[in-house]
């Protein structure tokens, strides 16, 4: 007896997309006999030895599991027993086994490929499923994603089983049968695969074929009609009943068939994989439809190319560009359009042909290269990230420094070729980046709070935005630190706000004390404020803004200090302003000086004066200002004061 055998390739690409028709496909023998198998349940067996990487429990548990997907079908009265390991093929069975040593070169690349043997009626005697254990990197994991660099065993499985029980390759993106992938996407069957194993299989009677479906009588189909294709071994599919082209799915147009009426049918003839008609471009599924002979199964589409020299941009033809994966031989791909910082999962997906760590990228050598703001790391333009130097981070687009290290512990680092380029405390290591030797410890430099201890944080208080590692406290209320320890008043540039900081508690004298001119320094937290003479007083610092940090009765004078414009001083008797004029007689009142916040503050007051004739105001001295104070404002205060730590 002749034997007749199908041999299915399953390309390493991945899928998704929606179409919205349906288009499952039954494979055929020369004669034009569909194949199936004659039993209801079909025995499987698994070679003892497993594809790299996987343990023989975990293969044969994915492989039960994809059984399981066709088994589930409710549709369908097809089931399968798994029977034992085995080395060899066995009649009237599925036989599933790896190749880890030498991989069959007329297949290419693909992940897996199943071949039936069958009687002259189509009558599938055996088959053997073959998982490539050379070129591809298994997994089980469920979250094998599109474009990941493993592949799903049992994804993969689902697919193979379902060409083992007679299914080719539809044209439905979405559908488990599509001629290429490799996630775990595929694990879970589309409505495409359930009707054609329903169609081959059925608990009943078959009717809701759609366009180019296979079908074996006009009743297959929803629409009442089986359509022959002769040049498709004398093959039979569903038509689609239509008024113009829009009512048929894409790579349909809307024809007259003679006793058929208007019906969908392929532009280029064919509803299987073949024809080898199809110009650069156009929807394909499966590369025996192009005349290239090459179609590329991409995140939204799928279409026939060609070959390129990635040295040659003139070697595609416009929106297009040659993509060779960093060899010259290349294939061309249609510029997708999404723009920079736009997320991404695969290069073709962005205008510039760039995806780098899920977003639209470009490439560049130096930050020259890159527009605006954006910076160069590892070889692409990127937005700086909201980390910086020594902080945790998942990928380089975390980092302020365009670079997340992946080491054991990962974080925010900078590219490197010797250590005198890196940060203080961090060494240039293999891998051209710079490696934290240490934590800091309390009042040691950093430049983020990774880099300090556990407990501290990074009190970034220079312009360069170097800083101390301190435990954070509340500068206005004097709160937060531990006993022995005051907090300190720090001022951040690169944020513009205020910070506290604890400190020893070296002593000194407290508010109110007298410092300077010999008598001593005041507590760390506090400022000496000299009026006149070689002594001050100590005193609290505060918010210029809204006097934070003093008593009522106290205001808040300004520094002055151009690097930290929030700082001040508490005054005693420059606190709350007097009522307003309420229009009454000002006889035996003093005029008060302008002791807030507004734009005067610092400039020289009008002083009080004293009575004058026509019912001016009298001398007083009961509320007078304290005349030492005037001096204050007009500039004769020095003010000795420490620097600035709790955000506020």
């Amino acid at each position: 007896m002749k034997k007749f055998f199908s041999l299915l390739l399953f390309c390493l690409f991945l899928l998704g997309s929606t179409l919205s028709a349906t288009a499952y496909i039954s494979l055929k023998n020369q004669g034009g006999a569909e194949t199936t198998w004659a039993k209801t349940n079909v025995p499987w067996y698994l070679n003892p030895t497993p594809v790299p990487g996987i343990t023989y429990d975990d293969m044969r548990d994915a492989i039960h599991a994809a059984f399981d997907a066709w088994e589930n079908v409710s549709c369908s009265g097809q089931s399968f027993s798994y029977m034992s390991p085995s080395s060899n093929p066995q009649n009237g069975a599925i036989y599933v086994e790896a190749t880890n040593g030498e991989w069959d070169p007329s297949v290419g690349d693909a992940a897996a490929f199943t071949v039936s043997e069958k009687k002259w009626n189509g009558e599938i005697k055996y088959s053997i499923i073959v998982f490539n254990g050379v070129d591809i990197s298994w997994t089980t994991s469920s979250s094998a994603s599109l474009y990941g660099y493993k592949t799903d065993i049992q994804g993969v499985a689902t697919h193979e089983i379902g060409h083992a029980l007679g299914l080719d390759h539809p044209h439905v993106r979405e559908a488990t049968m599509f001629f290429s992938g490799g996630s775990s996407e595929l694990r879970s069957l589309d409505n495409d695969d359930v009707k054609g194993v329903c169609y081959l299989y059925p608990t009943g009677s078959f009717t809701t074929g759609t366009v180019c479906d296979s079908c074996s009588g006009h009743s297959n189909c929803k629409d009442n009609v089986c359509l022959s294709f002769p040049w498709e071994y004398n093959a039979a599919f569903c038509g689609q009943s239509c008024n113009t082209g829009t009512d048929c799915p894409k790579g349909f147009s809307c024809e007259n068939v003679a006793d058929a009426g208007n019906q969908c049918v392929p532009t280029h003839d064919y509803c299987s994989p073949s024809g080898g008609n199809i110009p650069m471009g156009e929807y394909c599924w499966g590369p025996g439809m192009c005349n290239s002979g090459i179609c590329i199964p991409t995140a939204g589409d799928a279409y026939c190319t060609q070959q390129c020299n990635t040295a040659n941009p003139n070697s595609c033809p416009a929106n297009y560009a040659c993509y060779g994966g960093g060899t010259s031989e290349g294939i061309c791909f249609k510029k997708g359009s999404k723009q920079f910082g736009e997320e991404c999962t695969a290069p073709l997906e962005c205008a510039s042909t760039d995806c780098f760590s899920g977003q639209c990228s470009s490439l560049c050598d130096t930050d020259d290269d890159c527009f605006g703001s954006n910076i160069c790391a590892v070889g692409h333009c990127i937005p700086p990230g909201p980390f910086f130097y020594g902080e945790p981070c998942d990928s380089h687009l975390d980092c302020s420094t365009g670079y997340c290290a992946t080491g054991f512990d990962r974080y925010c680092s900078e590219e490197c070729t010797t250590t005198s380029e890196c940060p203080p405390g961090a060494s240039c290591i293999f891998g051209g980046y710079c490696e934290k030797l240490s934590f800091s410890a309390e009042g040691e430099v950093c430049q983020a709070d990774g880099d300090c201890a556990p407990g501290l944080d990074c009190i970034q208080d220079t312009p360069a935005g170097f800083g101390e590692c301190r435990q954070i406290c509340d500068p206005i209320n004097d709160a937060g630190c531990q006993a022995g320890k005051v907090c300190l008043w720090f001022f951040e540039p690169a944020d513009q706000k205020i910070v506290g900081g604890c400190v020893e508690d070296t002593g000194g004298a407290s508010v109110g004390g007298v410092c300077g001119g010999g008598a001593g320094n005041c507590q760390p937290h506090l400022i000496c404020a000299t009026i006149t003479g070689p002594t001050g007083t100590c005193v609290r610092d505060c918010r210029v803004s809204d006097s934070a940090g003093c008593d009522p009765s106290a205001g808040c004078v300004s520094l002055n200090d151009t690097s930290d414009p929030f700082h001040g001083a508490c005054i005693d008797g420059m606190g709350n302003p007097p009522p307003p004029d309420t229009g009454g007689d000002d006889t035996g009142t003093t005029p008060q000086p302008d002791t807030t916040n507004s734009a005067d503050l610092g400039t020289t007051p009008i002083p009080p004066v004293g009575s004058s004739s026509g019912g001016g105001c009298n001398a007083g001295t009961s509320n007078s200002f304290p005349t030492h104070l005037w001096f204050l404002l007009t500039g004769l205060l020095v003010l000795y004061f420490r620097r600035r730590r709790l955000e506020i």
